[in-house]
């Protein structure tokens, strides 16, 4: 029986020693490589090490103390009076599509919170028509009209990271005001003889943007973006910049419109510029 119970207590006691030695992890010397000599702690270890890196790839906006971000995106224009301002006219091509591209530096605020301003410029799609002096002799004048916006705003932007990914999202508000930039660019044609001109205008109105991004890490400091969003932005008139002169040649100079003028349709009625519309695209950010 004593035979017996020595032979159970030497068994339990080497049970013990091996699962001891298989959870634990040997000390090292400060300054040595940290070496796991078991299964188990190796597990353990590998799992901690992966939960690292999982928090330290997170985007932290709390953590960055600026952003400049870059957007370049296809937009829609709401130019609906503008293009009823040039109707009738045979062949005649309206404003529908245009491009921006918005250059954006905030400053953190607190965390996830960015404030700061943003300049931009919207190029829309030029507009066309053709049309007839109905004098004698007749001119023949064909027009391509510009409309450019450059937004000058201010705003706060909120962003967040996506637990366990490398993705954050962000959302923001901005307002201010926006420069409209019109122009004819005119070729006219009478009896064989042709004559160029160019009717600069410009007019301030108000410029706001709602827009939502979906931001993916390229690597430390550098996210590339998927945005959207929607501008509200309208200029009630636009007026000439410096006046307008053309000559045939042989011919004296004419004035076709004066500095100051202000752009108007056939009927007299001031020609607005209505700039808002949805956006899509993409962006690049840096921050730290």
């Amino acid at each position: 029986m004593k035979k017996l119970l020595l032979v159970v207590f030497i068994a339990c006691f080497s049970m013990a020693i091996y699962a001891d030695d298989t959870l634990s992890i040997p000390t090292v010397p400060a300054g040595s490589a940290s070496v796991v000599s078991t299964p188990a702690a190796a597990a353990i270890a590998t799992a901690a090490a992966t939960a690292t890196q999982v928090v330290d790839n997170t985007p932290n906006a709390g953590n960055q103390g600026f952003r400049l971000t870059l957007d370049v995106d296809f937009a829609t224009v709401a130019m609906k009076r503008a293009n009823d301002a040039i109707a009738g006219n045979t062949p005649m091509t309206g404003f529908g599509g245009a491009f921006q591209s918005m250059l954006d530096l905030g400053f953190a605020a607190m965390p996830n919170l960015f404030l700061g301003g943003r300049i931009g410029y919207l190029y829309s799609f030029p507009a066309s028509y053709e049309f007839d002096s109905g004098s004698s002799p007749n001119i023949h004048s064909k027009v391509s009209m510009d409309a450019d916006l450059i937004p000058l705003e201010f705003g706060a932007r909120l962003r967040f990271g996506i637990p366990f990914t490398t993705a954050g999202v962000s959302v923001g508000a901005y307002g201010g005001m926006g420069v409209a930039l019109v122009t004819n660019n005119v070729n006219a044609v009478k009896t064989g003889k042709v004559a160029n001109y160019t009717q600069s205008y410009y007019g301030l109105g108000f410029s706001g943007e709602l827009s939502a991004s979906l931001e993916l890490k390229l690597m430390k400091g550098i996210d590339v973006n998927i945005n959207g969003g929607y501008r509200i932005a309208g200029v009630p008139s636009v007026s000439q910049i410096s006046d307008a002169i053309y000559t045939f040649s042989g011919e004296s100079p004419v004035l076709a419109s004066g500095q100051g003028t202000i752009l108007r349709d056939a009927s007299g009625t001031i020609v607005p510029f209505d700039f808002s519309g949805m956006h899509i695209g993409l962006g690049i950010s840096i921050g730290y």
